[in-house]
């Protein structure tokens, strides 16, 4: 307060008459008011602006990984659309020296695929075959002989390492793509091999008597010979005369 009005205050006061009110603040200026206001605003503009950035920026990032996801599953259809042309090569371009095996089983669930070929016609672990269908001579399929079944291993079990066990069918055709000979039709071979002995499937079925001797081959070379000693109906015992040999060689009447 004024010290005029002050003393004016207390000149009335001493007169007995009653002071008059203060005066009221003064009121803010029209400028600071709208200088508020529309700093407000910008901030209000900006937090919607930042907002707005925020959306766009995860929107961007999910998008990226939709692309990304895309890219992925484009390169594996990539790859498994080369696989699947691979895997359609005719028939007709292998060589006609390769061996050739009917499939005889297929279990679909466990993928194992049987062959009509085993240890006892000379087949390896390890051994590969190309598998064509049946109806049409397309490759479908590779497999790998794992191990081998029946009485005299004359089966071999084998795995799919290339393709799908459900798309291969019993006579569909397995072949061995190295172009090794196949046996002559009618030969037999060692099947089993003892130190002083050997199994056959060389039987009284297919003109086999006891006492004949035969002769072992391998590659159409002689490497031995054996002398039937028990003889059944498609197998017989041979007694090794001389010679040593495996089983898969070859066995042939003298």
């Amino acid at each position: 307060m004024r010290p005029a009005a002050a003393a004016l205050l207390l000149a009335l006061a001493a007169c007995g008459k009653p002071a008059p009110p203060p005066p009221p603040p003064p009121a803010p200026a029209p400028a600071d008011t709208a200088s508020a206001d529309a700093l407000r605003r910008h901030v209000e503009a900006a937090r919607t602006e930042l907002a707005g950035l925020e959306r766009l920026r995860d929107d961007m990032r999910r998008e990226a990984d939709t692309l990304r996801q895309t890219l992925k599953e484009t390169s594996d259809e990539r790859q498994r659309l080369r696989e699947a042309l691979a895997m359609r090569r005719p028939i007709g371009a292998l060589s006609e020296s390769a061996v050739r095996v009917r499939v005889v089983g297929v279990d679909s669930r466990s993928g194992v695929v049987m062959l009509e070929r085993g240890r006892a016609h000379g087949v390896h672990v390890g051994d590969r075959y190309d598998v064509y269908r049946k109806s049409d001579g397309e490759r479908i399929a590779v497999i790998e002989v794992e191990k081998f079944a029946g009485l005299h291993a004359e089966y071999s079990k084998c795995r799919v390492i290339e393709g799908r066990a459900a798309e291969i069918g019993r006579g569909d055709e397995a072949i061995d793509p190295r172009g090794a000979a196949p046996r002559r039709p009618g030969a037999h071979a060692v099947v089993n091999k003892m130190s002083a002995s050997a199994l056959v499937d060389y039987g009284s079925a297919h003109g086999a008597t006891p006492g004949e001797r035969v002769a072992v081959l391998r590659g159409g070379r002689r490497v031995g010979e054996l002398r039937l000693d028990t003889v059944g109906e498609t197998f017989s015992v041979g007694q090794v005369v001389d010679g040593e040999f495996v089983v898969g060689d070859e066995v042939m009447k003298k």
